[in-house]
């Protein structure tokens, strides 16, 4: 059963806006399903498949200094 998200006409307009779209959300929470429906022939690319997913991001800031 589908239920459709209240996100779905926001993600439709962003993709008239922009060549690229990222769905990032919790695991188990939707994400396929929000996009295979309105565009079952999007290219997708899942960062969890992918070699890019599995390695370590860089910091984004330095750990804070103890006393």
């Amino acid at each position: 059963m589908y239920l459709s998200r209240i996100s779905a006409p926001r993600l439709q307009g962003l993709v008239r806006q922009f060549p690229a779209v990222a769905v990032l959300w919790p695991p188990q929470s939707g994400k396929t399903t929000l996009v295979t429906r309105p565009f079952p022939h999007a290219e997708r690319f899942d960062l969890a498949q992918s070699p890019l997913g599995t390695r370590p991001l860089p910091p984004t800031r330095s750990p804070p200094a103890t006393p």
